[in-house]
């Protein structure tokens, strides 16, 4: 689904300092700041996207009564479609803040979750610092996971959940990719 040159430019983007105005639609400014000084950053995010500061991403062994297969962060989620009629599932488009657990590796694939084993999940990309995965989630939806490394002290991570029906329009991925990207650029230490 996604190219690893789409990869290459999500973290050139993220160096490179990309401002919330990329954008989805011709109006979205990053216009609210939410600050987590337990968490140590602080993120700029579009006005009118909903924030979660509870979020759990709970994977397959979590389920299995395994609770170290849980990951917390603070996610953030557009209130409107960002691509009308096309595939995207924009309600559960989810950008999430995550701080690595303590007995984690500061790495891109210590962010991810085990996915349900009747799921066909392949590894796009598995670097230190990014690591995407896409998952055939039955044969209605397709659910992609790309973590970026945002800093290594503290040690952030930006998780970007996208879900795409299997059947509809496309949606240009790249310029979604860009998008989020612009958000996660704003991650700064917390003041």
């Amino acid at each position: 689904m996604l190219a690893s040159s789409i990869t290459a430019r999500v973290i050139r983007g993220i160096r490179r300092g990309l401002i919330c105005a990329l954008a989805m639609s011709a109006t979205p400014v990053c216009a609210a700041t939410y600050t987590d000084a337990a968490r140590g950053f602080a993120i700029d995010y579009p006005d009118g996207w909903t924030v979660d500061t509870r979020f759990q991403d709970k994977g397959y062994r979590f389920f299995q009564g395994e609770s170290e297969d849980l990951h917390e962060g603070v996610a953030f989620s557009p209130s409107t479609d960002l691509a009308p009629g096309t595939a995207l599932q924009s309600d559960q488009l989810k950008l999430v803040v995550e701080r690595a657990r303590p007995a984690d590796m500061c790495q891109a694939s210590a962010f991810l979750v085990d996915p349900p084993p009747d799921y066909f999940t392949k590894t796009v990309v598995d670097k230190p610092d990014v690591v995407q995965t896409v998952a055939e989630a039955g044969d209605q939806y397709v659910i992609e996971h790309l973590v970026v490394m945002a800093s290594r002290k503290p040690c952030l991570a930006v998780h970007f959940i996208i879900v795409a029906a299997r059947q509809g329009r496309a949606f240009d991925h790249a310029k979604l990719v860009d998008y989020l990207n612009a958000i996660a650029k704003t991650i700064r230490p917390a003041p």
